[in-house]
């Protein structure tokens, strides 16, 4: 009968549900923190907008803030002028000027993290003239899902590889990359939070 047919129809559960909550794409920060997905309230009521956080010159700028913010900052510097205490201040000045930082975030960046960074062996191959230096490269790749349905079911993995050096003499393989941190971290507990990023 007609009302038969439609109770089968209200009753009806797709077999697929399963896919429908597993995200098609994910950050590598994202799997690599096990984050599954990222949750956005929402609301009927349309807030005034206010202006955003990010310009207001007298807020605290949060870690992970100061982190995007000296990872944009090594995007532009010249790693063969981070010699000097001088040299580097002028480049963020000059990367606040171009409005790559804000004002909280030029405040914010350490130039002395930066100033110990220039007297590393990586920074001095960096700054070498024979070396094809790369940043802020996108990078994907696919990865089979814990929440998977069918066996051939993959999720995209997206991010961004901080630094790609290429030189005949650089090993393994004539290159390497680098994934900059900016976490704070003592003694005791870096061999963990390296393995952790691994």
């Amino acid at each position: 009968s007609l009302a038969d047919a439609l109770i089968v129809r209200i009753d009806h559960v797709y077999p697929f549900g399963r896919a429908t909550q597993t995200p098609a794409a994910r950050s590598v920060t994202a799997v690599t923190k096990q984050q599954a997905s990222i949750t956005v309230a929402t609301s009927r009521e349309v807030p005034l907008l206010r202006k955003p956080v990010f310009l207001d010159p007298s807020r605290t700028v949060a870690a992970l803030e100061i982190g995007s913010a000296t990872h944009r900052a090594l995007q532009f510097v010249d790693f063969a002028a981070l010699d000097s205490r001088a040299s580097i201040e002028a480049q963020l000045d000059e990367l606040l000027k171009d409005h790559y930082l804000t004002p909280a975030e030029r405040a914010a960046i350490d130039p002395a993290m930066l100033e110990w960074f220039g007297t590393t062996s990586i920074c001095r191959t960096l700054a070498r003239k024979d070396v094809k230096v790369y940043r802020e490269l996108p990078l994907y790749f696919t990865q089979r899902s814990d929440e998977a349905v069918e066996a051939s079911d993959q999720v995209l993995v997206r991010g961004r590889m901080d630094v790609l050096a290429v030189a005949t003499d650089l090993s393994p393989g004539g290159a390497f990359l680098i994934d900059f941190k900016t976490d704070r971290v003592d003694a005791a507990r870096l061999p963990s939070r390296v393995e952790m990023y691994r």
